[in-house]
């Protein structure tokens, strides 16, 4: 199906976050490495990294985050995949931006090698920094996502492992995408939302599984703010 999206409401409904994953990384070769693309107040977006080597946080040029492939080309990274999570991160940023600030002023330039002495591999580390982040996240009704019962079961608490590459695949679970892009994320919310419905036209389906289904279609059109909708998707094919 071919997809089409028309803006009908306010130019800010793509504000949100990117969340990127390395399946394998240099220092933590079987643990993965999770980043982040973040968009301050003023629309900009940002790459955001902890690691032990350091904290960065660096503007980049919006014309390469048509894709995942066009990021990695044009940054030379090789992140494996992605998703999308629609919001207000305002705060994250700030507390992004207080964590580079705070890194740059304490060690960076101190000593022979400029390492990160607040990372803690398993409770400050790339992906537990992340979750936090993202927990900052405000969605369309005006609640915090880190207060969400669904983030606090799925992620028992704010993480779900210490362990990259685990907690990226909670988080994928949770976010119901795998979208580098806002188009990417309604088209993926939009499907998992009609294939839950149309399973729930099974009988057997919805006795057994009803409840479930119906909790995640309400966390989807919470996710993708379908009370409040910000692009009409149209099809054909």
């Amino acid at each position: 199906m071919n997809y089409n999206f028309k803006k009908v409401m306010n130019k800010n409904a793509s504000k949100g976050v990117v969340v990127l994953q390395k399946y394998s990384a240099n220092y933590v070769a079987v643990f993965g490495d999770t980043c982040l693309l973040i968009q301050s107040p003023k629309g900009d977006w940002y790459f955001f990294q902890y690691t032990l080597p350091g904290v960065v946080l660096s503007r980049v040029n919006k014309k390469y985050l048509k894709s995942l492939e066009d990021f990695n080309k044009k940054y030379e990274t090789s992140f494996d995949t992605s998703l999308y999570v629609k919001g207000d991160f305002n705060v994250a940023f700030k507390r992004a931006s207080e964590l580079h600030k705070h890194y740059k002023k304490e060690y960076y330039g101190k000593a022979i090698i400029d390492l990160n002495m607040d990372y803690k591999i398993l409770s400050k580390n790339c992906t537990t920094v992340v979750s936090d982040l993202i927990g900052l996240g405000i969605l369309d009704d005006g609640s915090f996502i880190k207060d969400s019962p669904l983030f606090k079961r799925k992620l028992f608490s704010r993480i779900c492992s210490a362990i990259p590459n685990t907690n990226f695949y909670c988080m994928k679970n949770m976010f119901n995408n795998s979208a580098f892009s806002f188009q990417e994320f309604v088209v993926q919310l939009n499907e998992k939302k009609e294939l839950f419905k149309k399973k729930l036209n099974n009988p057997v389906y919805r006795l057994v599984f009803g409840k479930s289904a119906k909790d995640s279609i309400y966390w989807i059109e919470k996710l993708s703010g379908s009370q409040n909708i910000n692009y009409r998707i149209t099809g054909t094919g």
